[in-house]
């Protein structure tokens, strides 16, 4: 069915358990809007931005609904009007302010607040063009909501549109494509020893540091009694060229850690930091992780969806303190059957109808995610971004994202690089304490030690 230039699904979606959480949190948690942000050469031609969402509309029908709850399940129903170029927004960039276009649009992205995205009313996307009469560049915004996809799905999303740009600007008729979104994908992928091993890992965890007991709070609690929807989302942003990194590895010596090991290790070392200067101070610290279970697909697909999951990383502070001893904990991690035990919960509480499901994810919530946000840090990193951006060659000069923003605890850290550069955000939803601010100038203090003084 086309209505209004883009093709509409005629039937209602019925939405999974994890899309209906990661809206019954939005707002109660903070904001489960994510953004990629590039940086575009002599921009993108507007009716082509507008062809190439009508074809992703056909490919992911849900991008033409919003989310309506009910009992037994939640659903994807259309919106009752959609004009695909209400799913475009354009905002003038002001010539009189000081600086390059791409860092004046930048902060006038940042200083007017990215804006949540009401999933009950819109679409789950959101195109930003900022531009300029003065310049042909473009800083492109893409908005999604978590419902409809997680840091990597979004990025495969994203992918999607550069293809059909390409081939729509060369006359072409974009290629469709099969969006697997169904859980069974993951499960059906999981082999025996994987499923065993999960076990072993998650009776491991019975003799590791509990997450109450042995990491003291590090922050104050967030007030509660604001009701959900709520507020804005804060961003600070560090960007690590080439020199920086290469200095930064170069501080780390022949340990030989990746970029994301490093990282990982600055965050643990602030946590540190933050740890003693406590009354009592724990033995422990730790960071939840985010992980992207696409790793035990065994087919090669597109999955604009959620397939990702958190997992707890906690070292001592003694091991902390040791190259030995981080270098083996780091490399059993990464051989670990990381992410499945997370999807254990779910999984058992999906026989029920959604409204109870809603009602046991919200007592988890605030027993791990509120308690443990004032006690860890949660980072994503989804590494490098270049093939995501492949489609459009060189009109792609930089790419970043921005992942969702807690409402309690500690901001978000997410870590993407593009083009030899690494950027590092710290997002936090209603941040009237100023913690985005301070943790991302306490973390590039942490940084700036750890080149002069070597590990």
């Amino acid at each position: 069915m086309e209505k209004n230039g883009a093709e509409m699904v005629d039937t209602t979606l019925f939405a999974s358990s994890t899309e209906s959480i990661y809206s019954e949190f939005d707002g109660k948690l903070g904001s489960n809007t994510m953004y990629i942000v590039s940086m575009v050469d002599k921009g993108l031609l507007p009716e082509i931005v507008r062809k190439s969402l009508v074809s992703l509309i056909i490919d992911i029908p849900q991008i033409s609904c919003h989310l309506k709850t009910g009992y037994k399940h939640d659903s994807w129903e259309p919106l009752t009007a959609l004009v695909v170029d209400s799913l475009i927004e354009y905002e003038e960039v002001p010539e009189c302010m000081d600086g390059g276009f791409f860092e004046m649009a930048y902060l006038q992205f940042t200083v007017r607040k990215p804006a949540k995205i009401n999933l009950g009313a819109s679409s789950p996307i959101k195109l930003t063009i900022f531009h300029s009469q003065k310049t042909a560049d473009q800083l492109v915004v893409l908005s999604v909501h978590h419902a409809l996809a997680d840091g990597r799905g979004i990025f495969q999303l994203f992918k999607l549109f550069c293809e059909k740009y390409a081939a729509l600007e060369h006359g072409q008729e974009p290629a469709a494509i099969e969006n697997v979104r169904s859980i069974s994908e993951f499960l059906s992928s999981l082999k025996i020893r994987q499923i065993l091993g999960t076990l072993f890992h998650s009776l491991a965890g019975f003799f590791q540091p509990f997450l109450m007991t042995n990491l003291k709070p590090l922050l104050e609690k967030d007030s509660e009694s604001k009701t959900s929807g709520e507020g804005d989302t804060t961003v600070e942003r560090l960007v690590l060229d080439r020199t920086a990194i290469k200095q930064l590895r170069k501080s780390f010596g022949e340990a030989e850690y990746s970029l994301n090991d490093i990282v990982l290790m600055l965050t643990l070392r602030l946590l540190d930091q933050y740890n003693v200067r406590q009354s009592i101070s724990s033995r422990y610290v730790g960071v939840a992780l985010g992980v992207d279970v696409r790793r035990y697909f065994t087919r090669d697909i597109t999955s604009i969806s959620n397939y990702s999951a958190m997992e707890m990383f906690i070292v001592s502070r003694r091991s902390l303190a040791s190259p030995d001893a981080m270098r083996k904990k780091l490399a059993k991690i990464k051989v670990a059957t990381l992410g499945l035990g997370f999807f254990i919960r779910p999984l058992l509480t999906s026989f029920f109808p959604i409204a109870k499901q809603k009602e046991f994810m919200n007592k988890w919530a605030q027993n791990f995610i509120v308690e443990g946000s004032i006690r860890m840090v949660q980072t994503t990193n989804i590494g490098k971004l270049d093939e995501y951006a492949a489609a459009l060659g060189e009109k792609i000069r930089g790419m970043s994202f921005i992942g969702p923003a807690p409402r309690f605890g500690f901001p978000e850290i997410s870590v993407s690089g593009f083009k030899g550069e690494v950027t590092i955000y710290f997002t936090k939803y209603d941040d009237k304490q100023g913690l985005c601010t301070k943790m991302m100038s306490d973390f590039n203090a942490i940084l700036e030690g750890a080149v002069k003084h070597a590990w």
